[in-house]
């Protein structure tokens, strides 16, 4: 009996060396945590964001504010967890997040409308749309201002709630994510012209008729090309759609 019972026991042993560490821990690592109250460190972003580290780690901008030769998790937490009316969790101080756990989206504007934060942040205003808290900053003769003014809408038919407020036309611009526009210009001017009694002319009425759909397109090395009316197409460069 003795025997039998020994017997069991190494049997359920040696079954429990393969079982017991697949029912304990399913991933070897997932009780070493990253230390989150030591200042300057915590959650990498490049373990998930690899793609988003490889575009900043090769961008001019946005990379100044943890290791100066490249782009790191500081730059992350920079950005992403600047807005001020937000609370995030922050073991360092020991406060949880209330609005925000890590990170939220941030609009460009908030750094670049607000003189005060651009220079905190070392970076410049973007004034000349009449966003800015600059003053003599009016962007009246600014011919992207409606470009602007449709993104901050955040809304599907007048504007865009693809991206927060005005990121879409900074993105579009400023950054090398491919862009396709449809324009719609009008074809014809039109306008009167008459000779006054001293014989002098006069042009008034002015107006325009008619539709011209062009399909213009840009890649992300900033070459470009279009389509009128989708029956003739001139590109520039390397400038096949992607």
């Amino acid at each position: 009996m003795m025997k039998r019972t020994l017997t069991l026991i190494l049997v359920i042993f040696s079954f429990s060396i393969y079982i017991l560490p697949s029912t304990v821990s399913l991933f070897p690592g997932e009780h070493l945590w990253y230390d989150l109250e030591q200042s300057g460190t915590g959650v990498p972003c490049v373990k998930c964001h690899a793609d988003i580290y490889d575009e900043l780690n090769n961008s001019a901008y946005h990379k100044i504010w943890g290791d100066p030769n490249k782009a790191d998790s500081q730059d992350c937490y920079t950005c992403h967890t600047i807005n001020q009316s937000i609370t995030y969790a922050d073991a360092d101080i020991g406060v949880t997040g209330k609005e925000a756990h890590a990170a939220s989206t941030i609009n460009c504007g908030y750094c670049h409308f607000n003189s005060s934060i651009a220079s905190a942040m070392g970076t410049i205003v973007a004034g000349g749309f009449g966003k800015s808290d600059l003053t003599g900053d009016t962007g009246e003769v600014e011919a992207h201002r409606e470009f602007l003014e449709s993104a901050m809408l955040d809304d599907p038919v007048y504007g865009s709630n693809l991206l927060e407020k005005e990121n879409e036309a900074c993105i579009a611009c400023h950054s090398a994510v491919p862009v396709k526009i449809h324009f719609a210009h009008r074809e014809k001017l039109s306008f009167r012209a008459e000779k006054n009694s001293k014989g002098l002319w006069n042009h008034p009425s002015f107006g325009s008729s008619g539709y011209v759909n062009t399909t213009v397109w840009g890649n992300a090395m900033g070459s470009g090309g279009f389509y009128n009316n989708s029956t003739t197409k001139k590109a520039w460069g390397d400038a096949t759609w992607p």
